[in-house]
């Protein structure tokens, strides 16, 4: 349980501290990446996590979901976070 909450508060700040920004910034976009495929129940997470960020911040807010290791392996995705290339990384 309490990892669920670990993974959970870092993408609440994200949304909370974006929903504050002002309106004329510029689109918020949010890159989550994952080795998972497409048929995965992580990736049935992340698009509905896409859906909810984009209707409730009236598309000030832009959610891409890189899945099936598209920014490559488990390694690479974690160097992207790391660099600042993703603000999400998906795996269990």
């Amino acid at each position: 349980m309490k990892a669920k909450v670990w993974m959970v508060m870092p993408v609440a700040m994200v949304v909370c501290v974006a929903l504050a920004m002002p309106a004329a910034a510029a689109k918020l976009k949010i890159n989550i990446g994952s080795t998972y495929g497409p048929d995965a129940p992580a990736h049935f997470g992340q698009v509905k996590f896409k859906e909810l960020v984009e209707q409730r911040s009236k598309g000030e807010m832009e959610v891409l979901v890189h899945v099936g290791g598209a920014m490559g392996g488990e390694r690479d995705v974690f160097e992207a976070m790391r660099s600042g290339g993703l603000e999400i990384l998906c795996f269990f």
